[in-house]
């Protein structure tokens, strides 16, 4: 990408309207792009300062060469040799990471039109969010158990994660866990779609479809 900055001097523009195009999609490593997008540009800042170097100032006494050696040489021989070396490890280092990086988001490319769980959380919790009051309370029941894990999940870490996605897509409105409040939003993935334990006492207030229900509860 240095090189190609070299000869073609609008690349980081096309770079920067590609990040654009990729913001729009909001692929899965989103991060990952920007990751390669900074550095990138970090290097490219990097190459412009030190294709610049500092001439060293010039004392009342010194007097100006008739032949100053050139630019690329001076600057070489202020840099200590370790420096040098410290300087090429970190290039190094920051290629290979850079190499890897390039690797997923080719990877990811063909998942950039998938749509991501937040989203499909967001659209099955669409229309019990239109109905809750903004910035108000509402408990939170789902199964005990999430149904068919993936093979060598934590089972209370994936029951937590759905907790999480549950009160994202439902902002502003506060979801707590538990029974707390006079409604409780439900976010059941089970075939039966009703856990007949934890819905116990409650009145069932709306079916939203796809697990998505809203209860009215005892508590005052």
């Amino acid at each position: 990408m240095l090189a190609l900055s070299r000869w073609l001097p609008t690349f980081p523009d096309r770079v920067l309207r590609a990040m654009t195009w990729l913001e729009r999609r909001r692929p899965r490593r989103l991060h990952d792009h920007y990751t390669l997008a900074l550095d990138y540009f970090f290097w490219l800042g990097a190459r412009s300062a030190l294709s610049r170097p500092e001439e060293p100032a010039l004392g009342p006494d010194d007097a100006p060469s008739h032949s100053p050696p050139r630019a690329g040489a001076t600057a070489r021989s202020r840099v200590p040799v370790r420096m040098r070396i410290g300087l090429g490890l970190i290039v190094l280092f920051a290629l290979v990471a850079d190499v890897r990086l390039l690797g997923r988001a080719f990877h990811d490319r063909g998942e950039i039109g998938r749509t991501d769980e937040i989203t499909r959380y967001e659209a099955r919790f669409g229309a019990l969010r239109q109905v809750l009051a903004p910035y108000g309370r509402v408990g939170y029941l789902s199964d005990p158990v999430p149904p068919a894990p993936p093979a060598g999940s934590d089972i209370p870490r994936l029951a937590f994660k759905h907790y999480l996605l549950t009160q994202y897509a439902l902002l502003p409105t506060m979801v707590l866990p538990g029974i707390r409040d006079t409604l409780a939003v439900a976010n059941f993935h089970s075939a039966d779609g009703v856990d007949s334990a934890a819905t116990r006492g409650l009145t069932l207030i709306r079916d939203f479809g796809n697990g998505v229900m809203l209860f009215r509860t005892a508590a005052p």
